[in-house]
């Protein structure tokens, strides 16, 4: 197993508050069962993953790791990860296989595959903390379309973390694991999400932001209903 590999899980279990006993992964014959329908053992990295956390709500809150008894090889590629749409999906290319924590391809419409990620530890870390943002901070998080200076503050005063995936849209920003800042950049504008783990670490967040004074187009209803009471 690679540093990266078991740093990964290490800060997962620190991020969601998994305690080192807590196992929420398949049970082996399931993993053992897929290796074999497949033709080839899984690499270190995902194979741990599959059987220490594989089953946590965080792999299926937005985006899906594919449970092992769907897992599926297309063409050169072993397919374990899809977006909530089916637009994108991420793999491993059976080229790949044999590495204890190989890079991740990713696929969008069917379109040719591109490298997203060098390592699968890096993937499964990226996806997992924007589902974090999404879910697990659901009370302290805001949405909202940007300005350009919005961005530059954004770059400015904050700095771009490894977790970026080629070929999909967020951006990820800020040096705290209680903190998410994610850009969202498209043709059709730039949208930004605010996210803390608690309610404190959202508050100091929304202050650095305050002096923009721009309007939120999603906020926590706890947020909403005080903005109400004023």
């Amino acid at each position: 197993m690679t540093f990266g590999g078991e740093y990964m899980f290490a800060e997962i279990r620190r991020y969601f508050d998994l305690n080192e006993t807590e196992n929420s992964g398949y049970k082996k014959i399931d993993v053992t069962n897929a290796e074999k329908r497949l033709g080839y053992r899984l690499p270190a990295v995902l194979r741990k993953y599959y059987l220490e956390l594989g089953r946590h709500e965080m792999n299926h809150t937005q985006d899906s790791l594919i449970s092992p008894d769907r897992l599926a090889i297309e063409g050169d590629h072993l397919v374990f990860f899809t977006e909530n749409q089916c637009v994108v999906i991420w793999s491993i290319r059976i080229d790949d296989i044999n590495q204890d924590d190989p890079p991740v391809y990713g696929q969008t419409g069917g379109n040719l595959w591109c490298k997203a990620s060098p390592t699968t530890s890096l993937f499964l870390r990226t996806m997992l903390h924007h589902q974090a943002a999404i879910f697990h901070f659901s009370d302290f998080v805001l949405i909202g379309q940007i300005e350009p200076k919005v961005v530059r503050f954004v770059r400015k005063h904050f700095a771009a973390t490894e977790e970026n995936l080629v070929g999909w849209l967020p951006s990820f920003y800020g040096d705290s694991d209680d903190l998410a800042i994610q850009l969202w950049e498209a043709d059709s504008g730039t949208t930004l999400m605010l996210a803390g783990k608690t309610r404190q670490r959202f508050l100091d967040l929304l202050e650095i932001f305050r002096p923009l004074k721009f309007q939120w187009d999603m906020m926590p209803q706890w947020m909403t209903l005080e903005n109400a009471a004023k």
